[in-house]
């Protein structure tokens, strides 16, 4: 995989899809992009005309009514498209944010959702308190599950929460909706309609520990209509013992049962844990990935040439930032982050890795990062690189200055 497919990683949710068609659900399709006067007539059109799908519901939540997100939840929404690919953004109109539903957890804990429309079509959401966002394109989907699970061990095992089965239905029909456990126990909930421009079904479910064992644990969905009748069946795919040796992102050549974490940090004002890991291969060489909340992201096993070249990946998903990489040249003791704006930050490796959250002040144009400067003990500058601070074009790095 390339620097430039590195720095577009993307994350892997534990759902039917472990691969962009994923990820194009959960950040918008590519298509057009609209002019915004155009868009916000069409938003206006669509704001007064009838709901026909949800017109005879007595249950509905009016988005323009609802209460507007908070500022940060809003900055949320507005640095969803920062490091997208080009086509691929999802051109979501943060400041129309809403508050959707708020439900409290088994334990006390506060999951709060918000969504945004799109100038797309379509809308994105984001659930505070666990989880996190996506996006859902303009064309009717019947459900999409997602799955969120706090920490999983390399051995499969979940050693934390919360663990969350959420989403949307798009069925016009749907009123309830039934997590289901492979004990034949069921957890059952209305499904939240929204109004136009939204016009989608949410819902959540915090799985309590109980059902985070084998032969417990989740097994599907079940959408039911106002009759009680089955609308729509999906399985949940939870068992993680049989997910992680093959889960995207953990290079396949990594034996997972002899990895371990290098280095950890809190990501995000504290939102999400992200940590390097690293793993041997059969033929012995060395592999690194990127793990942030609970899930796998995207990494790459080093060749065994003596001499490693010096050259670090950053790598984005929505709102979270990290500069990643390892194992670093043995004679690296610092690495100097340089910024658009001249200022710059010092890391520190550990275990001769580098783990580093770009922090959201440095994710707007004039702040970006655009070089980055290695020294060894004595301060010698002993590697290069630059950093793209525009898109589409692909960073170029040197071992020496």
């Amino acid at each position: 995989m390339t620097d430039h497919l590195h720095e577009r990683f993307q994350h892997l949710q534990v759902s039917r899809d472990g691969d962009w068609g994923d990820v194009l659900t959960r950040a918008g399709r590519r298509r057009g992009r609209r002019r915004w006067v155009l868009a916000a007539a069409v938003m206006a059109i669509v704001a007064l005309a009838a709901p026909t799908a949800l017109a005879l519901r007595s249950s509905v939540v009016d988005f323009f009514e609802s209460e507007p997100a908070p500022k940060p939840v809003v900055l949320d929404f507005a640095q969803l498209d920062i490091g997208a690919p080009p086509g691929m953004e999802t051109e979501v109109v943060a400041g129309q944010a809403r508050k959707i539903l708020e439900r409290k957890g088994y334990d006390g804990r506060v999951f709060t959702l918000y969504a945004a429309p799109s100038k797309k079509g379509g809308f994105c959401s984001f659930l505070k308190g666990g989880g996190g966002g996506g996006c859902l394109p303009a064309y009717s989907v019947p459900i999409s599950p997602e799955l969120a699970i706090g920490t999983i061990g390399p051995d499969g095992v979940i050693r934390g929460g919360p663990v969350l089965v959420d989403g949307w239905v798009g069925l016009p029909d749907a009123e309830s909706i039934e997590l289901r456990y492979e004990d034949d126990q069921v957890d059952r909930q209305e499904i939240t309609w929204v109004s136009r421009p939204i016009e989608a079904g949410f819902f959540l479910f915090d799985v309590e520990p109980a059902h985070w064992r084998d032969a417990h644990q989740p097994q599907e969905l079940v959408v039911l209509g106002a009759d009680g009748k089955a609308l729509r069946t999906e399985p949940i795919r939870f068992r993680t013992g049989r997910l992680l040796p093959t889960i995207a992102g953990a290079p396949a050549q990594a034996i997972l049962s002899d990895s371990r974490q290098v280095t950890s940090i809190r990501a995000h004002a504290g939102r999400l844990e992200a940590a390097l890991w690293a793993g041997p291969t059969a033929d012995g060489r060395t592999c690194y990935w990127l793990r942030a909340g609970g899930q796998n992201y995207a990494g790459r096993c080093l060749e065994k040439d003596p001499y490693r070249p010096f050259g670090l990946v950053r790598s984005q998903a929505g709102r979270i930032a990290l500069l990643w990489g390892g194992a670093l040249p043995q004679d690296i003791a610092a690495i100097q982050l340089r910024y658009e704006d001249g200022k710059h930050d010092l890391i520190r490796p550990a275990g001769g890795t580098v783990l580093w959250e770009i922090r959201p002040e440095h994710l707007v144009r004039g702040h970006r990062p655009d070089r980055i400067v290695a020294r060894d003990s004595a301060g010698r500058a002993v590697g290069r690189q630059t950093l793209p601070t525009k898109m589409g074009r692909t960073p170029g790095s040197s071992a020496r200055p």
